[in-house]
């Protein structure tokens, strides 16, 4: 991320954000829970808080993001709200913008890595070079199949967006440190600058196909931010990349609070949304601040979500939203569509987030910092809200859609004997077809049979069975009664 280029020019020991000087302790404990099935694993806990029948079909893809050194990494909930994989990232690295994907046709899925927060606003800096910022693709069973980085010298991948386009190319974030003269902007004579850049990557390649610089193409007096007085300016602030209807790419920048539409070949500003320089007329409710995700929809509406601060900067207002926004580019007006409120009643998410339309109308919002995710109906009425278990974690972006994943290897099985009873705890980290489990159990392998069978309950689910057998295994069913695979045979542990 760009705050990493930022940090990477300060001096060892300046402090970013906040919440500078506050240590690891910030994070609550019991924010996860173990895994009896795979030992030395933990889960992220999440709390619903609303649950309609009338949600999507889907699951849920977050990134839970923790303070350096707690462990972290992508993980999908179904549409219910509980875990169905968990990537377990090392505590050196933090994964951010997990999502479903197609490339050449294909499934698979996508995110992000860079070094992780020390403290909430602080990085790492000694670990941000640009080898250890970069994107993920992984296929349909987990297995990860490419890593992509911006290209260029001294560029660094940005997190904030990584994109496969219906090219099947890569669009991915840059950034990079120039030197400027700020003397104008409040800033020295002898400055820097952080430069977003806009790339296209060949994904067979990894040739560059277009490559945007904000630094010469936005002129610095948009940025609504004020030039720091330690280390580079950061007067944009790209944070997503989308490709518009007609091929042409839609660029949201944080700092100058504009959503650019930016021709693909040549690189023009083909027009502004929002900031200093708008070239539409912002009907009630539409005016966006320091936004995130600007997104063409099929209706032809644009998505944000509108963070509407910043930690520095409260003066808008303290109540985020997501929007969906309606232009007419005849009469050079923009109509607010539908406003997404946060889920409860806490309007402030200061970063991150991001708001996206659902096959069947519904939208779905990331509330970023805020440690929250919502589905809300066509009309705004709120249908699901969930939350991570401690407010210190929060998932940069959430989306919901659809995923079928078969994992390699079989499901894992812990069994102990009680009193004239077995159960067993079964777990398939993320195979996302199980509708049921089916314990087994005998005095050998060949003598096997049918104890119990009962549905998915969650990441891990308890099966219970009168008896005591020597030897027990678990099946994964899928809907129609199908076995989709099988546990080792285990002996349970304990006396019945």
């Amino acid at each position: 991320m760009r705050d990493r280029i930022i940090a990477g020019a300060l001096s060892a020991g300046v402090v970013l954000g906040s919440f500078a000087g506050a240590g690891p302790a910030l994070a609550a404990p019991g924010w996860t829970k173990a895994v009896q099935s795979r030992p030395g694993f933990r889960i992220p806990r999440v709390i619903v808080t609303a649950h309609d029948d009338a949600v999507a079909p889907g699951f849920i893809f977050t990134t839970p993001r923790t303070i350096y050194p707690g462990r972290t990494g992508p993980t999908i909930l179904d549409k219910d709200g509980h875990v169905v994989w968990f990537h377990r990232q090392s505590h050196r690295l933090s994964a951010q913008d997990l999502r479903p994907q197609m490339l050449n046709g294909r499934p698979v899925l996508t995110w992000s890595l860079s070094p992780p927060l020390l403290h909430e606003g602080q990085v790492v800096t000694r670990h941000s070079t640009p080898h250890n910022n970069y994107d993920v693709i992984a296929d349909s069973s987990y297995r990860i199949i490419k890593h992509i980085r911006a290209r260029g010298h001294g560029v660094i991948t940005d997190g904030h967006e990584f994109l496969i386009s219906s090219r099947n190319t890569a669009l991915v974030l840059g950034g990079r440190l120039l030197p400027r003269r700020l003397s104008h902007y409040g800033g020295p004579r002898r400055g820097q600058i952080v430069d977003d850049l806009v790339q296209e990557i060949d994904l067979r390649t990894n040739k560059v196909l277009f490559n945007w610089s904000a630094a010469r193409h936005l002129p610095l007096s948009e940025s609504m931010v004020k030039v720091p007085a330690v280390g580079p300016w950061d007067p944009f602030h790209l944070n997503s990349i989308s490709e518009d209807s007609d091929g042409n790419l839609l660029v949201s920048a944080r700092h100058t609070s504009t959503v650019y539409k930016i021709a693909r070949h040549s690189g023009r500003i083909i027009w502004r949304l929002g900031g200093k320089h708008s070239s539409f007329r912002l009907g009630p409710g539409v005016g966006f601040y320091y936004q995130h995700d600007a997104l063409r929809q099929p209706d032809g509406t644009i998505t944000l979500f509108d963070n509407h601060a910043t930690d520095f900067d409260l003066s808008h207002g303290r109540d985020s939203a997501g929007k969906r926004i309606r232009l007419d580019m005849r009469r050079r007006t923009a109509t607010l569509v539908t406003r997404y409120h946060h889920p409860a009643g806490q309007g402030l998410a200061s970063s991150q987030g991001n708001t996206s339309l659902l096959a069947n109308g519904d939208a779905f919002v990331g509330w970023g910092i805020s440690p929250w995710f919502a589905e809300y109906a066509p009309d705004g009425r709120l249908l699901f809200g969930a939350r991570f278990q401690s407010v210190w974690h929060h998932s940069y972006r959430a989306f919901k859609g659809p995923w079928v994943a078969h994992p390699p290897g079989g499901p894992a099985v812990y069994a102990r004997l009680g009193p004239g009873r077995v159960a067993a705890y079964v777990s398939w980290n993320g195979a996302t077809e199980v509708a049921q489990w089916r314990l087994l159990g005998g005095a050998d392998e060949s003598s096997l049979t049918p104890l119990v069978t009962q549905p998915w309950a969650d990441f891990e689910t308890k099966l219970v069975a009168p008896g005591a057998p020597t030897l027990v295994q678990v099946q994964a069913l899928d809907a129609n009664g199908n076995v989709l695979g099988s546990s080792a045979m285990v002996k349970p542990k304990g006396t019945p």
